[in-house]
């Protein structure tokens, strides 16, 4: 019996439903007090308690696809072998023959002064109003070792716009993932330049229904925020390199959609998406924004846009053969890419949805990186994991 079964949650229910029966009909009959009763009737509560639990855990493990199967559950699935395809045009073409003009912008003279003192290897908070999408919220930097010192001369970096999952925040990534460690471990080894990294509020206001990061008929203009307001600011006040090759998002899960919809919709501010368990059709937890097969949901269909209008992105996607909420789409992603497009798709071919099978990613993913896009590259390409073609 599967662990994600629906016969396994019923017979989990019916256990639980039964044993509840049972005590009610014998409790009386543990009425007399010594210590077999006692501990009698401690030990069938005990026993309903842990059947409650175990099943609402079931529950949410059936909606969530944390962990798909029994392997999976005890850590027999680690060792599995993933299976890498690729789809659409080279990475390599992606990045070249783009005409269209980069649309960010910088002040002239030098850049306005942020608390940035001592904030090597760490997050810092800001509260921000995007001009745009008349949102106001909160975005944090990630910026790399050494920066305090180089941001004073020319140097300029890359970003990285990392969306938060559902529900989440900014910093949130922090406590997921080990998120700054692999960044200075990948900068360290020579995989990746000094990037910035910048996560930004996807919910408005915090702890809204689920944004799926798209612009609201009559509400929130989740998509201009992420893709112009988010990036104009950091233009602004940050030293950073106005090419789209210098320009990724990467997301897990809903982040992972929100990093999609962002890279796929503005090829001219980002060259390259990563997806970590993401999927690619709007799929909102609560209200939706929009009823699926209306115009607006096709919009935002990036399995429809990647066959029919792909844009000039390279994508890494990955997801497990049996997350149902992130390979279906993915799996026809992959399928569906044209060029100019490029996707590179990792399917995993057990392990579930969770930031356990994710985290160890990282270090592979700064690498794919940093050997795919130029305005990311420092080492020659063709080494480590998830290699190109």
């Amino acid at each position: 019996m599967e662990l994600t079964s629906g016969w396994f949650i019923t017979l989990l229910i019916s256990v639980t439903l039964a044993l509840t029966v049972m005590i009610l009909i014998f409790w009386q009959r543990l009425g007399a007090v010594t210590w077999l009763t006692v501990l009698a009737r401690i030990l069938s509560v005990a026993a309903v308690n842990a059947l409650v639990i175990v099943c609402t855990l079931a529950v949410l493990n059936d909606q969530y696809q944390f962990y798909v199967t029994w392997g999976d559950l005890f850590g027999e699935s680690q060792t599995a072998t993933a299976q890498v395809t690729y789809t659409g045009a080279a990475p390599s073409t992606v990045y070249q023959g783009w005409n269209a003009p980069f649309p960010l912008t910088v002040p002239s003279g030098a850049l306005p002064p942020l608390r940035t003192s001592g904030a090597s290897g760490r997050g810092l908070s800001y509260t921000i109003h995007g001009q745009m999408s008349g949102l106001t919220g909160k975005v944090m930097v990630i910026v790399p070792p050494g920066y305090s010192s180089a941001s004073s001369g020319h140097y300029r970096y890359p970003v990285i716009l990392m969306p938060p999952t559902f529900p989440g925040t900014p910093a949130s990534l922090l406590h997921n993932v080990d998120l700054i460690a692999a960044s200075r471990r990948a900068i360290t080894n020579g995989d990746i330049r000094p990037a910035i990294i910048v996560s930004a509020q996807a919910w408005f206001p915090p702890g809204a229904p689920d944004s799926e990061c798209v612009n609201w008929p009559n509400g929130p203009q989740v998509e201009e925020w992420m893709s112009h307001d988010v990036p104009q600011w950091l233009a602004n006040h940050f030293p950073v390199v106005l090419n789209r090759d210098s320009w990724a998002t990467f997301g897990f899960s809903a982040g992972g959609y929100c990093a999609s919809v962002t890279a796929m919709l503005h090829p001219d501010v980002f060259a390259t998406a990563i997806s970590l368990g993401g999927y690619f059709t709007p799929s909102f937890a609560g209200v939706p924004a929009f009823e699926p097969g209306s115009a607006d949901f096709e919009y935002y269909n990036l399995v429809r846009r990647a066959a029919q209008q792909p844009p000039a992105v390279a994508m890494l996607v990955e997801t497990s053969a049996g997350d149902k909420l992130s390979a279906p789409s993915s799996t026809a992603l992959v399928r569906a890419a044209r060029s100019p497009l490029s996707v590179q798709g990792i399917m995993d071919p057990v392990q579930g949805h969770r930031f356990s099978v994710w985290s160890p990613l990282l270090g592979p993913v700064f690498s794919w990186l940093g050997r795919t896009a130029p305005g990311f590259r420092i080492t020659p390409a063709g080494t480590g994991a998830f290699n190109s073609p």
